[in-house]
């Protein structure tokens, strides 16, 4: 049971949209929050950066975005579009994941002003989401250029980071656009980077940090996962709470809730956050297997069962129309999720078969890996493969010390290896963080 409870940690981070963290939205396939924060977005650009830098004529600056969207929509514009009228259309396109036809608005945009540092930020996300880093990295560096006082451009750079797992190269990148504007975006993505490197402590304080500037930003959201990483289960569901009071249709945050009172044993309340965040997205493969937990928790097998194969259904449909564009962390959360579910159903070495092609992915956070080990272990133990399991467990700790079943399952294997000692003392570190473990039940092979 801690296994799927661990394996909906990292999606929890890892699938945030706009309103959840700037830096992993985008890793796993952030679409533009909007047409309105387009138009913040370009307006801003046009306040601020080109008169900063001067390397923009005073007929660059354009401010009448809405009576260019209103023109363009009704066809009057159309024989003669203009950068703005590009990127707008880009953004729409990139919102319903229709990537190549952004790509090729961003770059139309950018032949019509190719001194919109906005519009080169645009197309380096895009080209991100495709896959093409070197080249989103080049309109990066020619932003940076345009606007050297524009943050977006080292938040564009940060993301591409991220996306290979580069930490430090990261948060160094999101520190400058702090510095630049201190802001609570930058804040918590600042924050996200730490916390994939297990420094959970100084995460935290960034996304607390990030609550004062703006109390409006999801910080509590992250703030939820990163109490609910430290087992800390009280006050993961009290700021999931405070994220959703203010954004009630919030359905990542309602999965996240749910996967915090699913730690905490409160089943019927998982199974209805589960539930909501399902009917604001039909979707929502994490939801379901979040609420197949909830089920199986309850003892209710079938449901538990239904569930875990929407789950899969769902992720196969995922995989048929997105395909290539898919993240490592996203497949990696696909391969675990099945091997969860092989685990309910018994079929150990189809789980570790699973795992272990997560394990050989690369650009993966320490904890995705942590969480391919613990399968392992986990299921090893199911097989009273003890040795094996006490390998597998430790491993999952030393990529991310916080791997809460890591210790249990170590336990479990020392104890039944009669290494009463080392037992005791695994099973004291995974209770001390959470009071989930004292009701987990080993899977046994099928009959």
């Amino acid at each position: 049971m801690e296994l799927a409870n661990e394996l909906e940690l990292f999606s929890a981070t890892a699938n945030s949209g706009a309103l959840r963290c700037l830096a992993f939205s985008i890793l796993c396939g952030l679409l533009v929050s909007g047409f309105d924060s387009a138009k913040a977005a370009v307006i801003e650009s046009h306040k601020t950066p080109f008169k900063d830098t001067g390397t923009v004529d005073s007929s660059s600056t354009w401010n009448g975005l809405d009576e260019e969207r209103s023109t363009f929509e009704s066809g009057a514009n159309k024989s003669k579009p203009t950068a703005q009228s590009y990127y707008i259309r880009a953004v729409e396109n990139l919102k319903k994941k229709e990537y190549k036809t952004a790509l090729l608005d961003a770059s139309l945009s950018i032949k019509e002003n190719p001194k919109w540092a906005l519009a080169y930020n645009l197309r380096a996300r895009i080209y991100g989401l495709l896959g093409q880093y070197n080249k989103a990295m080049d309109d990066v560096r020619i932003s940076k250029k345009i606007a050297p006082k524009d943050m977006s451009a080292f938040t564009e750079e940060g993301i591409v980071e991220l996306r290979f797992a580069n930490y430090d190269a990261a948060l160094a990148c999101f520190e400058k656009a702090n510095k630049i504007k201190e802001n609570a975006d930058s804040l918590i993505s600042c924050g996200t980077c730490l916390l994939e490197q297990g420094k959970l402590d100084e995460a935290i304080k960034r996304y607390e940090k990030a609550l004062e500037i703006d109390p409006q930003k999801p910080a509590d959201a992250s703030l939820g996962v990163a109490y609910s990483i430290m087992g800390q289960t009280e006050k993961s569901i009290e700021h999931h709470s405070k994220n959703l009071s203010a954004n009630k249709d919030d359905s990542q945050g309602h999965k996240d809730r749910a996967w915090a009172y699913n730690n905490a044993g409160e089943f019927r309340k998982a199974i209805d956050d589960c539930t909501k965040a399902i009917e604001l997205n039909k979707e929502f493969a994490t939801a379901y297997s979040t609420r197949g937990t909830a089920y199986a928790g309850l003892g209710q097998k079938k449901k538990a069962s239904r569930d875990f194969q929407k789950a899969l259904e769902l992720d196969a449909l995922f995989l048929k129309k997105y395909g290539s564009l898919i993240s490592p962390d996203e497949m990696a959360r696909i391969y675990l999720r099945r091997a969860f579910i092989d685990l309910v159903d018994g079929k150990f070495q189809h789980a570790i078969n699973e795992s272990r092609k997560v394990i050989k992915m690369s650009h993966l956070a320490p904890r995705i890996k942590a969480m391919a080990y613990l399968t392992i272990a986990r299921a090893n133990n199911s097989l009273a493969r003890y040795d094996d399991a006490v390998k597998y467990s430790s491993l999952a700790i030393d990529a991310f010390p916080y791997s809460l079943g890591g210790f249990f399952d170590r336990a479990y294997a020392y104890e039944h290896l009669g290494k009463a000692e080392l037992a005791s003392a695994d099973y004291a570190k995974s209770k001390e963080r959470s009071n989930f473990y004292d009701r987990i039940e080993l899977i046994k092979p099928a009959s």
